[in-house]
């Protein structure tokens, strides 16, 4: 399905402010992240990763908070990618 483009087009609909539209893009993200490859793709998205966040808090359709909570989870689950530890010394040594 990543080779057909499926990701792509259904990328378009993060910008949909209808909440079954929001829900059924969620849904079908899931099913596509099965593959470590869809889930390590998905999960560099910053614009996917960023809606995720804000749909976690979505307060008037549980049925979006809830598909963004697993999705979320999902993505984390199936991506096997190797992250390096790192960040802005100065920064880390402000927050100590």
């Amino acid at each position: 399905m990543l080779s057909a483009g499926v990701t792509e087009a259904v990328l378009k609909f993060l910008k949909s402010e209808m909440p079954p539209v929001q829900f059924k893009l969620l849904g079908t993200l899931r099913m596509l992240i099965d593959a470590q490859e869809a889930a390590e793709q998905l999960g560099t998205n910053v614009k996917l990763v960023e809606r995720l966040v804000e749909w976690c808090e979505a307060k008037d359709h549980a049925g979006v908070m809830g598909e963004s909570n697993r999705l979320l989870s999902a993505l984390i689950r199936h991506s096997k990618s190797k992250v390096s530890p790192g960040g802005n010394r100065s920064f880390i040594y402000e927050i100590d």
